[in-house]
Parts: C-alpha cells; sequence; structure tokens
C-alpha cells in the first residue's frame, strides 16, 4: 500500500532530505498525510524512528493512523502517571506498555515509537540490566521452584494468595501463576519435580486455565523500585539503534511542553534528565522537525540556533484543486456544496469526482460500514466511482495524492463521526464484581436454620473423623455458640438490614427465629407473585410497537464515537426488543458511572422518534445534567431531522415558551429537563417513550405521576447506583432488567485516597495531571468560600487556568464556566457539588474534594465519577480537617470509597450504600421490614428461589439440606492455604444448584490447585448428594459408617427415617450408595 501511495515527485524529494546530515523541517503535514509519510520514511530507510509528541490526543490520532499504514510497526512509549517523589507506583499497564516496548526495540526490528516528552526526558535502567532482568520459560525446562520464586522476587512481581493483577504471582505446591506486566493474560506454570511439565494462559477472574502455550517471555514488574537501585542509567535512545531518525512532532507545542516542565522542575528528582542534557542529547542525532506553523514564529530555544532545512509541503486546503501535492477531504468544498451538510451531498460529490482517472478508497473499521456505504450508493442513486475499493481499517482524515491519482476517504467523512480507538494490548477479560462477602469478627450473620447471631472468627476442632476441622463460630443470645463446620458455609450470610441498626441476637431453640423466618417467605411469596402478576400484565397490555430499524438507525450507531462493551450492547437489545413488541415497555438499565448508559437512552429515543414517529421526554434530577444531556443529544443527533428542547433555569422565559409551544405541536421530539416537564401545562402531541434519569433522586409526588405515566406509554429509567448482583439475579423474570457491568475497554480504576489538608499533596496532585497535559476538578462545596479556596489553588499553581463554577452564578456564567473547561480554555475547575452529575470531561482525570467527610457516600460515589473516563489512570483525593477526627458515620463512608477502589468496587459500594439507606430504596417500604428481620443476603436468595419455583425454573420442593458426615470431607490448609479462599470456595459449593456446578468448582480446584486429596474427593461427592437432597426436600442428611439418616419434608409434615447401609469403599461408592437410598427409600 505504501509503496503504491507514495509514487510522486513529492515523495522523492523526500529521500536526499532524509539521507542528508542536516535537520529537515516538514512544514504544514499533519493528521493522516503525516503518517503516511512518517510510515514512508521507515520503509525507504529500514530505520527505526523515534517520534517526540507534545500533546496526548495528538500523539493518539498519530498512533491510529500509523497503524493503519505500517500495522505492527507501531510502539507507544508512555510516560509515568505518577510523580517521581510520589510513593504512588506507576500503573502496572503503563510498566508494561513500557517494558513490553523495551523488549521489542533491543531485538533491533525498526519501528516507529511515539514517545511523549517527558517519557523521553524519564531514566531507565541501563539495556544490559534489562535484558539480565529479562526471563523466558519454556515446556520442558528444569528450573527449581524456588530459583524461580528469586528470580521473580528480583524483578519486583509481588507474592499473593492469588494472581489476579498484573505485577503479581502465587505458589500453590507445584503451581506457579504468574501475572506479567507486560502480557494481556497471566500464566500458570506446573512443575513435575524440576521441570516444567506444563504452561497455560488462563482467566484472572474465574481463574481457570485457558489455553497450552509452548512458553512465555517475563519482563521485570517494577520500574520505579529498579530504577532506583541502578547506578548506569539511560534513556529510550540508549535502546534504540544506533541510526534511528529522531522526529520532534509540532516544534510549538513540545516548546510549550518544555516550559511547562521545567516550571514543575521542583517536583522531579534525578529519575529524569535536565533540559539541557535532552537538547545536547538531541542535537547528536539525526533528525527531522515537524510544524504546523513558520519558523520564524518558533523561539531559538527550539532551533538551537541551527540553520533549518525547510521542506515544506502543502496540505489542507481550503479549495478543490488537482494542482497541490496533499488536499484534504475533511476540508474540501465543492461549488454549491457545503462540507457542513449531510454525508448524502459528500457522496454525490464523490460520484462526481472530476477526473475519471481517480481511485477511490474508502477506510472503513468494519465490515458493516462498508456495506452501509455501498447501501447508501445505491439509497440514492448514485454510481459508485470506477476503481472505488474498499480497505478495512482507521483514518482520522481523508486526503488526495494527485500525483497517484488517489482519494482516500475514511467512512467518519461521510458519517460525521470518528470511533475513539486504541490498539492497545489490553486483556480481554473483565473482572465482573463478585459479592462473596468477607465477614470479620463482631459482624452480624444469619443462619438458615438458627437465625440471627454474632461471627466471631474461624476456629478449630476436631471433625466426626477425627482430623482438626475449621468450623465458623457464632454467638446467639446467653452466650450461646455455636460451631458450623465450613462445608455448611452456604446456610450463613453477613446480616445486612436497615441503616446501621444494630440487630437483636436470636436464642438458640427458641420458636423467634421460625416465626420470623415463616412471615417473611409468606411476604415475599405475595412480593414475588405481585412481580409476576404486573410482569405478566405489562406483556399483555397494548402499546405502541416500534418498526424495525431503518437506514438512519444503522448510520447513527455508526456514529457512535467509541466501542460498545458487550454488556452496553446487550442492553441496547434488549430496549430494542421491548419497543419492537406491541406492550408498554418499563426497563431499568444499572450501570456504573462512565459505563455508557446515555447512549442506550440516545439510541432508545432515536428509535422512537426516527422509526416510530412519536415524541420523548428525558427526566433528569438537576438542571446541570439537563443542560449535559441536552447537549450530548443535540451533538449525536444534529445531522438529523430530529428537533431537541430543553426546560431549565438556563433557558428564558420567551425560549421556554417556545419550547412548550413546540412540544404541544409535535414540532419539539425530544424535550429534556428535571421534573419541570413533568407539570401539567407541558402536553406532549405524541409522546412515546419517557426516559427517567436517576428515579430514586425524585420527590415522592414526581416519582407518584411517574407511576402513572409508565402504565401509559414506554419507560426507560436508569441509574448509576450499582444494585447488588444478588438482588439483581433474583429479580429476573420477573422485572425487565439491564445491567452494564462491564468496564469500556482501556477503562482503568481510579486511584482513591484519603489526605489530610495540605497544601504539598494538593499541588502534587494537580502538577501531575497538568504535566500529562490533564484537567482536574476541585471541589469546594461553600459558595461563601469558593473564591478564596481557588485563589489558594492559583498560589498552588500559578501557570494553571483556573475558572470557578457554582450554583448561586447566573445562568450565562455558569454556562462560559463550562464551555471553558469543556474546551479546554481552563484546566482547573473549582466548583461546588453541582458536578456531581452531567459534567462529562475525558480529559479530566484528578478530583479533589475538600471537606470530604461533610458528603455522603453516593455523593462521593458520584463526584468520583466525574473522572476516570478515559484510558488513563484517574486519581480521587478526598480531604479531611487537618489534625482534625472526624466522626465516625464519616470516617466509614471513606473507608467504603477505599475499599471499593479495586477489583468489585462498585458492588462493595452498593453493598455499603445499602446499609446506609436501607433496603427500602430498592425493594420498596413495605419490604424492608422483612429485610430486617432476615438480613438482605437471605432475602435475596429467599426471592430468587421464590421466583423460581413460580416461573417453573427450579422444582417446588426446593429446601435448604443440612448435611453432616463421618468422613474427612474439606479443602485442607495445605491444598488451599488462604483462609478467605477456601470460604469463597465452600459457598460456591454450597450455592450449587444442579450437578454441573458442582463438576464445575470440582473441575476448577484441579486446574488451579493441581491433584486434589482425599478429603477434596469427600467433599466433592458429599456436594453432589447435597444437591439431590436440596432439590427434593430433604432438609437433613446424615451419614455415618453404616447407617443414613434422613429427614424430608412432605407437605406440612418433616419425616425421619434411618436406614442402614454397607461401608462404603471410597469418596464415589458412597455418593452411589446414599442417591441410589435417597431414591429408593424415602
Amino acid at each position: 500500500m505504501i509503496s503504491e501511495w507514495t509514487q510522486g515527485s513529492s515523495f522523492e524529494a523526500l529521500k536526499p532530505r532524509v539521507a542528508a546530515t542536516q535537520p529537515v523541517l516538514v512544514e504544514g503535514l499533519w493528521d493522516a498525510p503525516k503518517a503516511l509519510v512518517l510510515a514512508y520514511i521507515q520503509a525507504m530507510t529500514g530505520r527505526s524512528i523515534l517520534v517526540v509528541t507534545g500533546a496526548a490526543q495528538e500523539e493518539s490520532r498519530l498512533y491510529d493512523d500509523l497503524s493503519f499504514f505500517c500495522p505492527g510497526d507501531v510502539l507507544e512509549f508512555p510516560a509515568w502517571e505518577t510523580l517521581p517523589n510520589e510513593a504512588l507506583p506507576p500503573s502496572p499497564d503503563i510498566v508494561g506498555e513500557r517494558y513490553r516496548l523495551l523488549a521489542t526495540v533491543l531485538h533491533g526490528e525498526p519501528k516507529i515509537v511515539l514517545a511523549p516528552l517527558q517519557s523521553c526526558l524519564q531514566t531507565l535502567i541501563s539495556p544490559e540490566r534489562y535484558r539480565a532482568l529479562q526471563l523466558r520459560l519454556e515446556k520442558g525446562q528444569n528450573i527449581r521452584l524456588e530459583a524461580l520464586i528469586e528470580r521473580l522476587e528480583a524483578m519486583g512481581y509481588q507474592r499473593s494468595h492469588i494472581a489476579a493483577d498484573k505485577g503479581e504471582y502465587a505458589v500453590r505446591g507445584g503451581i506457579v501463576d504468574i501475572y506479567p506486566v507486560s502480557l494481556p493474560d497471566p500464566y500458570r506454570i506446573e512443575f513435575w519435580g524440576d521441570d516444567i511439565e506444563s504452561i497455560r494462559t488462563y482467566d484472572p477472574t474465574a481463574q481457570t486455565a485457558v489455553a497450552e502455550k509452548e512458553s512465555v517471555d517475563l519482563t521485570p514488574a517494577r520500574e520505579k523500585e529498579l530504577l532506583a537501585q541502578e547506578t548506569q542509567r539511560a534513556t529510550i535512545l540508549n535502546y534504540l539503534p544506533s541510526d534511528t531518525l529522531l522526529v520532534l512532532d509540532d516544534l510549538a507545542m513540545i516548546e510549550d511542553r518544555l516550559v511547562n516542565l521545567s516550571k514543575a522542575g521542583e517536583v522531579f528528582n534525578d529519575s529524569f534528565l535536565s533540559l539541557d542534557a535532552f537538547l545536547k542529547q538531541v542535537a547528536e542525532e539525526r533528525r527531522i522537525y515537524w510544524t504546523k506553523q513558520p519558523m520564524e514564529e518558533l523561539s531559538p530555544v527550539v532551533e538551537m540556533g541551527e540553520q533549518l532545512c525547510a521542506l515544506p509541503i502543502c496540505m489542507q486546503l481550503q479549495a478543490w484543486r488537482w494542482g497541490h501535492r496533499f488536499l484534504s477531504v475533511s476540508q474540501f468544498a465543492l461549488p454549491g456544496v457545503p462540507y457542513e451538510a449531510a454525508g448524502e451531498e459528500l457522496l454525490l460529490a464523490l460520484s462526481q469526482l472530476p477526473d475519471a482517472h481517480c481511485k477511490l478508497h474508502f477506510v472503513c473499521q468494519s465490515d458493516m460500514e462498508a456495506s452501509y456505504l455501498q447501501g447508501r450508493f445505491e439509497d440514492l442513486a448514485l454510481t459508485v466511482p470506477q476503481d472505488c475499493q474498499f480497505r478495512m481499517g482507521y483514518l482520522s482524515s481523508g486526503f488526495a495524492l494527485p500525483e497517484a491519482d488517489l482519494l482516500v476517504v475514511p467512512t467518519a467523512e461521510i458519517t460525521h463521526q470518528y470511533k475513539v480507538r486504541r490498539q492497545k494490548q489490553r486483556s480481554a477479560y473483565h473482572s465482573v464484581p463478585s459479592e462473596l462477602y468477607e465477614l470479620s469478627p463482631g459482624d452480624a450473620v444469619v443462619h438458615v436454620h438458627h437465625g440471627i447471631g454474632r461471627f466471631h472468627g474461624v476456629a478449630k476442632q476436631p471433625n466426626a473423623a477425627g482430623v482438626e476441622t475449621e468450623y465458623f463460630l457464632l454467638e446467639y443470645s446467653e452466650d450461646a455458640k455455636l460451631y458450623v463446620p465450613l462445608t455448611q458455609s452456604h446456610l450463613i450470610s453477613k446480616y445486612v438490614g436497615n441503616k446501621d441498626e444494630r440487630p437483636i441476637l436470636h436464642t438458640l431453640g427458641s420458636g423467634r427465629w421460625k416465626k420470623a423466618k415463616a412471615k417473611t417467605e409468606t411476604a415475599i411469596m405475595g412480593y414475588a407473585s405481585d412481580l409476576l402478576r404486573l410482569y405478566a400484565q405489562r406483556s399483555i397490555a397494548s402499546g405502541f410497537a416500534c418498526p424495525p430499524d431503518g437506514a438512519e438507525m444503522q448510520r447513527f450507531e455508526l456514529e457512535f464515537p467509541y466501542v460498545e462493551s458487550e454488556d452496553q450492547l446487550a442492553a441496547i437489545a434488549d430496549v430494542k426488543a421491548d419497543l419492537g413488541e406491541a406492550r408498554v415497555m418499563d426497563r431499568l438499565v444499572c450501570g456504573d458511572v462512565g459505563y455508557g448508559k446515555t447512549e442506550v437512552a440516545m439510541r432508545a429515543a432515536f428509535k422512537m422518534v426516527v422509526n416510530g414517529g412519536r415524541q420523548v421526554a428525558v427526566l433528569v434530577p438537576t438542571t446541570v445534567l439537563a443542560m449535559q444531556h441536552y447537549e450530548t443529544f443535540c451533538e449525536r443527533m444534529r445531522h438529523y431531522p430530529v428537533t431537541i428542547g430543553v426546560l431549565s433555569r438556563f433557558r428564558t422565559p420567551k425560549q421556554q415558551k417556545q419550547t412548550l409551544e413546540g412540544v404541544r405541536t409535535g414540532a419539539v421530539d425530544i424535550l429534556i429537563g428535571t421534573h419541570r416537564i413533568i407539570s401539567k401545562d407541558v402536553q406532549f402531541k405524541n409522546l412515546g417513550l419517557v426516559v427517567i434519569d436517576e428515579e430514586q433522586r425524585f420527590g415522592v409526588k414526581a416519582k407518584e405521576h411517574l407511576k402513572k405515566v409508565k402504565e401509559e406509554v414506554d419507560c426507560l429509567t436508569m441509574t448509576a447506583t450499582p444494585i447488588p448482583r444478588t438482588l439483581h439475579m433474583s429479580l429476573v423474570g420477573a422485572r425487565d432488567l439491564s445491567v452494564i457491568a462491564t468496564p469500556p475497554d482501556d477503562r482503568l480504576p481510579i486511584q482513591t485516597m484519603v489526605i489530610e489538608d495540605s497544601d504539598a499533596p494538593i499541588k502534587n496532585a494537580l502538577l501531575r495531571e497538568l504535566t500529562r497535559d490533564g484537567q482536574a476538578f476541585v471541589i469546594h462545596n461553600r459558595v461563601e468560600t469558593i473564591d478564596l479556596y481557588a485563589d489558594r489553588i492559583r498560589k498552588l499553581v500559578p501557570h494553571a487556568r483556573v475558572v470557578v463554577g457554582h450554583g448561586q452564578m447566573s445562568a450565562e456564567c455558569l454556562d462560559a464556566v463550562f464551555h471553558a473547561f469543556k474546551s479546554g480554555e481552563a484546566n482547573i475547575l473549582v466548583a461546588t457539588s453541582i458536578v456531581e452529575n452531567g459534567v462529562d470531561i475525558p480529559n479530566a482525570n484528578t478530583i479533589i474534594v475538600d471537606r470530604a467527610d461533610r458528603f455522603g457516600l453516593a455523593e462521593l460515589y458520584q463526584l468520583r465519577g466525574r473522572v476516570g473516563r478515559w484510558n488513563r489512570r484517574a486519581y480521587a483525593y478526598f480531604v479531611t480537617p487537618k489534625g482534625r477526627q472526624i466522626n465516625e458515620v464519616a470516617q466509614k463512608r471513606l473507608d467504603a470509597l477505599l475499599d471499593a477502589s479495586g477489583r468489585g468496587g462498585g458492588m462493595r459500594i452498593a453493598m455499603r450504600d445499602l446499609e446506609i439507606r436501607g433496603a427500602g430504596d430498592i425493594l420498596g417500604v413495605e419490604q424492608s421490614g422483612h429485610v430486617s428481620a432476615v438480613g438482605f443476603h437471605l432475602y435475596c436468595k429467599l426471592l430468587k428461589r421464590t421466583i423460581a419455583t413460580l416461573t417453573g425454573e427450579l422444582p417446588s420442593t426446593i429446601c435448604d439440606t443440612k448435611l453432616e458426615c463421618i468422613y474427612d470431607a474439606r479443602l485442607p490448609e495445605e491444598y488451599v492455604n488462604d483462609a478467605s479462599l477456601r470460604m469463597e470456595i465452600y459457598q460456591r459449593f454450597g450455592e450449587a444448584v444442579a450437578w454441573d456446578h458442582v463438576d464445575a468448582i470440582f473441575a476448577e480446584l484441579k486446574d488451579r490447585f493441581g491433584p486434589p486429596p482425599e478429603a477434596v474427593e469427600w467433599l466433592y461427592r458429599l456436594m453432589r448428594i447435597r444437591v439431590y437432597a436440596s432439590l427434593n426436600s430433604f432438609t437433613l442428611v446424615k451419614i455415618d459408617e453404616r447407617t443414613l439418616t434422613a429427614e424430608r419434608r412432605k407437605g406440612k409434615d418433616t419425616v425421619q427415617k434411618k436406614v442402614l447401609m454397607t461401608k462404603a469403599r471410597g469418596p464415589a461408592d458412597l455418593e452411589d450408595k446414599v442417591l441410589r437410598l435417597l431414591k429408593k427409600d424415602w
């Protein structure tokens, strides 16, 4: 492709310039043509190229463009996203990308390396040390387990009981799990003696093996710590071949970055080259300078006093003139055809190209896009130009090469949108949070048969076989103690009630618990029956059926500028299916902050307006969120005949009157606003869909009104409060519910810290963000003192561009503030919690919340969600008063946020928020008393079982079986050495409701921990017996050496029976004997 597209004198002129020892200046060339020229230079010279960039977004675009021209030969060398003097280590993902690049370039193959200026200034360990730290493992290789562990420790890997995060390793007998920082998958190394018997990748979430491998190459796992030990330091240029070409991309931007870094110099230590040393190193390399501006506008610090040889290449012209060497499709204008017009007019222009010999190449990101374009030509009865080709890939802009008779047009030039694409090597696995709770001594727990007690830890006692075994020690009323084998852990759940209330402990053997549980089960039966009845009524109630998707819907979906997550696509499919049915839709979409719920709502609204011809109301809790949604909807639908209105205090009375009239006449298709839009004076002509964002934040009257609305029109409700997965699964079959649990690609966890109020950490946090060209939120929730606080921020970072926003400002001023921050004119926004909802700035990835102890947990969670919406590491600082004790409730909130900053954080927040708010908000006030009686977890378990039995998914005979056995059935500590992991496996065994589930857990144990000892075999067989007993109404199964005792529920009665049996020859024989007796004699 490069040889085909680079014919002509323009490219021939580059050869002697690049070959010369003098520096070369290229003016006025950017976007896709710049990438083509760089790819041409690499192909022509056979050399590596280091491109030093000044702006993150420019680098991202250049990376994508280069990946189209020379896939596999483009690498990124990111900078740390932490400051050198911080205790916080760099992200393992960043370290992994850096080490992966170093390993690649040391092999000597020519590559194009993109590196921000800060990364080029940063020092590295020497290439010799790096080579010595690398490790290759192969099947059949002889290496002692102890020697491997020593090497891993020297490379910076951290030992853990489970290798679920990058940079960790775990050892279990003869199995070593390693999660390399530089690879997308973790690896499981299994030994036989001192030989490596097998190497497999595994899923870090499920911990199960995925694929066999012959070898794995490991890089070091830490950089900061290794660099501190290094005496001979290097830079990226020391790793690259000596004939590497150095390209300084956009001199003006690099000069700005040099100035900013010099201002932040006090926070940089000897981990970085001085600017003088860097400029000296640059002067020794063969280099090409790139600039959008004439040379005379650049300052001497970048020119370095040299006479640069200018090579002007005309580009991005404003008119359609073939006389120039380069031309941008995105800015050409045919007479009478403005580019801002719809994509159809651009297709018309392309079908009437002036030169019959011009070769037209469309660049599409998928076969769907190619089909769409071909379909549009056919729909418009246009002739596809001769020699037209469709190429798969991504380009940020189109261009013309007259000397090659070539015109290149990305699909986005037709659809007006560019997908945000990153080709980084990420893991294909998404961590779906687990709700298997961790018990701490003092926690209240619920036992299915004995009621509410208090957990006092794990105690060891001899079991029936005389082997010391682990038991839960529970305390009940009157100091009674109950020892529960871990094999029965499924009968125990953590007690979560209402609003931090301390439950009253039950008395062992009393009837109070049986009555409370029976009352709750009766209530749940009624509640589940009502849910199912309402669900059935909605299913048969007549409603409006939206027609199938048309060409406009297909185009609208192609214009989405991000790659959808699997959960997001599933939610969209659910909503479309509902809209297509002739019944009233009432669907709830749950998803974490920034997980893509708004796009689900926009597609539903677009479908209702364009395909269904009906109006849509979008109801939001705050004025700021209304304006954010208004701008987002307008931006996404600007090329379609969709009229969008908004009602808020930001609009004048005249504008509001015009909007209301448009709603009444049908001229306004989509109306966005707060509860004002459900007032009596708002009359829709033909309302088809209501979208409700965060319904729980509306008042009682608004909720009652919405209840009536839901009976008449389709309704889509969205919430960012994570609903506990146990509740979600409980409601399957009784509620239309879609959950977006997987984050968008490249989304990293937010680094969360609680700090005392002090200038140094706040200054460092802001400097870190500004040095990577980012933006920051600073939240100060008192209007009276917010300007003083903003002055404090200006003094800490004098070169920052600070603006202030709060709810008491006029609509015009507040709008101007948000616009300045969104456009990048300002890089720090000091604001009240008005930004809690609706402000979506992907480039803002640091938030500092002053007096965080005064906020509620849900508010803090929403505020933290303002950052972390891009592929950068985000930071959230919650600031508390210096030297002052905060109250216990505030401390619990902050602890919950810290606890929820890692894997599965959203679900932990949901459970903690449930404890604070109570379950009534989710299940309704009438159910909250029953939740208090038995606890949230047991309530959900009973609800799930009730709905499953009512819908026929589970037999009505199912019950909780208590299993007692004389045999040594357990998970030995020497087999699974982590206590919390043993508890998790016991719980999963106990919650299994099918033999397949039990078999899968046993297979996982063999895969993760190696061949199981006999105690695990006994456990496996007993769990299979328990599943059968539970599905067939056996409340008790007691197995002795030669007798079997069982209790079975028959109607309201319980029948107990004891039978003789021969002694089992082993675990499998025991299962066979017991199952035959249970099937035959009861």
